[in-house]
């Protein structure tokens, strides 16, 4: 058999939390895969008939059983009943894949036990083969108030609904997960205190639906005339089993499955099993699902499990109430963007404020500044006037001594920049052009040229020279390595 983990709705590893809502009772399942296996928590909650609003008394219910049980998960998927739900198979003529939806509307009007109008429909195809040839499709519907109702349900007791179903598809949830085989004919049956539901099954494909009212698990009738509930279930169940084999070319119920409360299945079982001709089984859910560390999972969470095994994926969770908790956390995100954008600004704003301040605070200390040196500068100013007065009888000296400020300047160039494996043996002037420069280079670590080179190359580079011009070179004997003999000209920058 197929394990949870194959089948779960939520394959991402997440608990999965089911919730079955009725007029009469309140029933919870959790499940919780690890890699040690899944772990389920349950409970149920009869409603109070006499409590004077629905919606408070199941959500009030609702609360105890998650806080009592220690359900942490908040995203629910919602298992409805009821007059306000219905789901059956629909025959279609052959229609083209676009037209199929139109087709399960116009259907749906004569079929629905309530305004299509006033209802959230959902359909598939029956046997999972889209196209053309679709001549049967599964039709799931619920009323607009009902819907809501539960909604909010769920919503007071801090859960976020994500998704809603109806109880016939849970329940084929239920066949998807037990040992049938793929010629047997198999009908299950869910039995509750205000309504009975029966699902007709070939291999694991559905066949049929029918819900019945029902008063199975409630006092019995009084004798005013009226027929008892039991009876009347098991004379209903016999005009369905009737109604399949008169349909369906005589095909007998190999299999007859039983889920609901313990009370009702062992008041009804002897009489289902008189009627129908066959055994009647109840749904063992300890083959379907680990007992986790409440124990033993009662037959009434049923169709609780089957949820999580329900292949048709109808949602009837209107894509307003969606998204709407995905708008919520947009919105959020939207509001704390504007807000942090907005303090952004402000902050810009006032460093560029403090900015233009401290700048007009150092213009004015700028301005004092020069305010105090103006007496100065006007002191200056007087005193350059008097020197350039002055010029004309001083520029007799001028000549002399820039031309011994060149010398000096030479000098020591020479003593800085000239190298180890040069030496100099005559220098001339040669009036406004420059300086002659005659010398020695020899050859060490690096050939005579090489270093001319770089010494040429050091001379042009001080601020007293300009263009440094080799006349001659030419070897030298007589000296131990080689030597060359140069002569420079430098000009005077």
């Amino acid at each position: 058999m197929k394990n949870l983990l194959t089948f779960k709705r939520d394959d991402s590893g997440k608990p999965v939390l089911v919730v079955d809502l009725d007029r009469t009772t309140v029933r919870v399942l959790e499940v919780c895969p690890s890699a040690h296996g899944a772990s389920v928590r349950w409970g149920a909650s009869v409603l109070n008939k006499d409590a004077k609003s629905y919606r408070k008394a199941a959500a009030e219910a609702l609360r105890k059983l998650l806080s009592t049980h220690g359900i942490k998960t908040r995203r629910a998927s919602l298992l409805l009943s009821g007059p306000s739900t219905v789901a059956l198979p629909l025959d279609l003529p052959p229609l083209p894949p676009d037209e199929v939806a139109s087709a399960v509307q116009w259907a749906a009007l004569r079929v629905m036990p309530f305004p299509a109008a006033e209802a959230i429909m959902g359909h598939c195809p029956l046997e999972g083969k889209p196209g053309e040839n679709e001549r049967t499709v599964l039709l799931a519907a619920i009323t607009r108030s009902a819907l809501y109702e539960s909604v909010n349900i769920a919503q007071d007791a801090g859960l976020r609904p994500v998704h809603v179903t109806v109880l016939p598809l849970a329940l084929g949830g239920v066949i998807q997960a037990l040992p049938v085989k793929p010629d047997e004919t198999t009908l299950i049956l869910d039995l509750r205190s205000n309504l009975a539901t029966l699902l007709f099954f070939r291999g694991r494909s559905l066949q049929l639906v029918r819900t019945i009212t029902s008063e199975v698990g409630g006092a019995p009738a009084e004798k005013t005339g009226t027929q008892e509930p039991l009876p009347k279930l098991v004379g209903e169940i016999w005009l369905s089993l009737a109604y399949y084999q008169e349909r369906y070319s005589g095909d007998k119920v190999d299999r007859f499955w039983l889920t609901g409360s313990k009370r009702d299945i062992e008041r009804a079982q002897p009489a289902l099993s008189e009627a129908a001709g066959i055994p009647v089984e109840q749904v063992d859910l300890s083959a379907v699902l680990p007992a986790g560390k409440d124990g033993f999972v009662p037959p009434a969470l049923g169709a609780a499990a089957g949820l999580l095994y329900e292949p048709w994926k109808i949602d009837l969770l209107p894509r307003e109430i969606q998204y709407r908790a995905h708008a919520k956390v947009v919105r959020g995100g939207l509001r704390t963007a504007a807000i942090a954008l907005i303090l952004g600004i402000l902050a810009w704003t006032g460093m560029e404020f403090m900015a233009v301040r401290t700048a007009r605070q150092a213009l004015t200390e700028q301005e004092a500044v020069f305010n105090r040196l103006s007496p100065m500068a006007e002191e200056v100013r007087r005193w350059e006037t008097m020197s350039t007065s002055a010029l004309p009888r001083l520029s007799v000296y001028e000549e002399p001594l820039q031309y011994n400020l060149r010398w000096l300047g030479a000098l020591k160039t020479f003593g800085t920049v000239t190298p180890p494996t040069v030496r100099l043996t005559h220098l001339e002037s040669s009036g406004a052009e420059g300086i002659k420069v005659k010398g020695l280079v020899f050859d060490d670590e690096q050939t005579s040229e090489v270093s001319l080179s770089d010494f040429m190359a050091q001379l042009q580079k001080s601020p007293y020279f300009g263009a440094v011009q080799l006349k001659s070179s030419k070897e030298e004997p007589g000296y131990p390595q080689r030597t060359l003999v140069f002569d420079l000209v430098l000009a005077w920058r």
